[in-house]
């Protein structure tokens, strides 16, 4: 699945930094136990704000962890989770800081992610689960992440579909790209197609490219 913490985009970051995923934290946890978490260690809250005051999707808090390290909390309202994610100019005092917030704070786990997409019943649940697991997607190839949402987005019903493309933007793999264009261009939907094309658009912009 390729190294945990790499140059990735954190939301709102710069492109220079190193990366965590986005890990997604449970449902009854938000900023009062990430702020809890970092003040027991003495981190500042450097700043906050809606990246998009247009659109306010989302909501990002910004605490420094120390020189060249930060961990930042976001409020999706798009994807309808919060998560945090770790940056660093430095990947091996990424890796430190990643392993703290993993003990201490309480996220879904990659298996979490997977078992609740296989055992959700219903449709409305399922696309939830699918989004869920993209926005807390590894970095790098995971076949495992990839063959669900491929399967999402072939689903009988719309709602999944619908959802499983939010989720093939979250997760930006490579590999979803003959998916996507299967639903850009034949998804008896029209408007699941628009949306198809969009994300085929976003991920051109990305560099988000088969090898």
């Amino acid at each position: 699945m390729g190294n945990p913490n790499r140059r990735v985009r954190v939301v709102g970051g710069g492109s220079s930094e190193f990366g965590s995923r986005r890990r997604v934290l449970k449902e009854s946890k938000g900023e009062a136990e990430v702020a809890a978490f970092c003040s027991a260690h003495d981190w500042p809250r450097a700043r906050e704000g809606w990246l998009d005051p247009d659109t306010k999707w989302e909501y990002k808090i910004t605490w420094s962890c120390g020189p060249a390290v930060q961990l930042h909390y976001v409020e999706d309202g798009l994807a309808g989770c919060r998560y945090v994610q770790t940056s660093s100019t430095n990947s091996a005092l990424l890796a430190t800081y990643v392993e703290m917030a993993d003990e201490e704070l309480s996220f879904w786990s990659r298996g979490e992610l997977l078992r609740d997409v296989d055992d959700s019943a219903d449709p409305l649940s399922k696309g939830r689960g699918l989004i869920r697991m993209g926005v807390g997607a590894p970095i790098g190839e995971d076949p495992e992440v990839i063959t669900r949402i491929q399967c999402g987005l072939r689903n009988s019903a719309r709602e999944v579909r619908d959802m499983s493309i939010l989720a093939a933007f979250y997760a930006k793999y490579p590999q979803l790209r003959t998916t996507l264009r299967e639903v850009a261009e034949e998804d008896q939907d029209g408007e699941l197609r628009l949306r198809a094309r969009a994300i085929l658009e976003a991920y051109d912009t990305l560099g988000v490219r088969q090898p």
